[in-house]
């Protein structure tokens, strides 16, 4: 399929592309970009503009899977702190995954910077979550809600795994605000899948004698996090019974 990123830009950071091969990360300064943008025609140009970002990752098996990003670069530097989704708006997951919401905080264009810090504790704006269950529920501190923030960064929020009862949905909202400016906020909906029953997996002889230990192992069963195990005996034949097996109840 034909890419969102113009041509004369994607020529322009061919090379950041070729320095980022094998990292998980491509990083692109102000200044590179600008000038990327200033290849394009301007007569033809339409704001805004876009870059299309595309990955492909290998397991050791040689296996890849490819995944894109476009982001959307603005026709002309707002004069506030804007806030924009950094992970997807929309999304589901297991009740038994950690789950990641993150918010990508532009400054002004006075302030704006030329390259690409990871300092967070220069962000030009003060972000707040907030959570609530449903749509239609009033919004409360994420704290006080309970959620525990795993992220030491301001614009993430990273919460631990079985935060969410399965089958439920719910929302987060992380406001920006600076000095002298009205809250601009980003709204992330997500849905926890419902759980279904648990599967077992056996690890285990099928033939074992008398005068041999026994064991069967079924820490493979799924999910492995938070499952209970209850062992018992059943006789399959009249000639046989589970009297005497004092590690399994009668």
């Amino acid at each position: 399929r034909r890419s969102a990123t113009p041509p004369a830009v994607q020529a322009s950071l061919q090379a950041h592309l070729d320095a980022a091969m094998g990292l998980s990360t491509l990083v692109i300064g102000a200044d590179d970009l600008e000038a990327a943008f200033d290849a394009l025609n301007e007569a033809n140009r339409s704001a805004p503009s876009y870059l299309e970002v595309m990955v492909g990752i290998s397991n050791w098996l040689g296996v890849t899977a490819y995944g894109s990003q476009t982001v959307t670069v603005i026709d002309a530097p707002r004069p506030t702190v804007q806030a924009y989704a950094a992970s997807p708006a929309i999304t589901s997951f297991e009740s038994s995954e950690e789950s990641r919401f993150a918010v990508q905080i532009l400054p002004p264009s006075a302030k704006c910077l030329r390259t690409v810090r990871l300092d967070y504790e220069q962000s030009p704006a003060n972000v707040t979550w907030e959570y609530r269950l449903n749509s239609t529920a009033a919004w409360v501190d994420a704290a006080d809600a309970g959620l525990q923030d795993m992220s030491k960064e301001p614009t993430i929020m990273h919460l631990r795994a079985f935060s969410f009862q399965p089958g439920s949905e719910h929302q987060l909202r992380a406001t920006a605000v600076s000095t002298h400016e009205a809250g601009h906020s980003v709204v992330f909906s997500f849905i926890v899948m419902p759980q279904g029953p648990p599967s077992i997996s056996f690890v285990g002889p099928s033939v074992t004698a008398p005068q041999c230990a026994f064991r069967i192992w079924a820490s493979l069963s799924v999910p492995a996090l938070s499952t209970n195990f209850a062992w018992s005996c059943r006789p399959i034949s009249a000639s046989s019974d589970c009297r005497g097996l004092a590690s399994l109840p009668d």
